[in-house]
């Protein structure tokens, strides 16, 4: 018999005492999906999430601003950190529990400065 994830998952006590052994860990920032800024890859992330700043969409009005450009949104950071969930626990934190759906509960991040259309070299 074959398991469906969909419908057989259960979260066990020792997938809750692998979670808490990852407490207080820090993930590298490797493996992630975008190493580099592109206009489309921008205007796919600002969208996805529902951000209409028009400093990430709008080139005529970003070209006005001090930055002389488009902008990434911050959050577009999860791209650069979190890899493809096949490359497993070493492309970006806990992956949760087969099945179950999971639920961001916080991050802590410090920009020192923006991510601008062009750039390159993202771990």
């Amino acid at each position: 018999m074959t398991t469906d994830l969909n419908i057989d998952s259960k979260i066990t006590k020792e997938a809750l005492e692998r979670a808490r052994a990852r407490i207080g860990e820090k993930t590298a920032l490797i493996g992630g999906f975008n190493t580099e800024v592109q206009l489309d890859m921008v205007r796919h992330w600002a969208e996805g999430i529902g951000d209409d700043n028009p400093l990430w969409l709008d080139s005529a009005y970003a070209a006005k601003t001090r930055h002389g450009t488009i902008l990434v949104p911050p959050s577009y950071l999860q791209s650069v950190r979190t890899g493809p969930m096949w490359h497993g626990r070493s492309t970006g934190g806990f992956r949760g529990f087969p099945g179950v759906h999971r639920f961001w509960a916080s991050d802590k991040w410090e920009w020192f400065v923006p991510m601008k259309h062009g750039d390159v070299g993202y771990p």
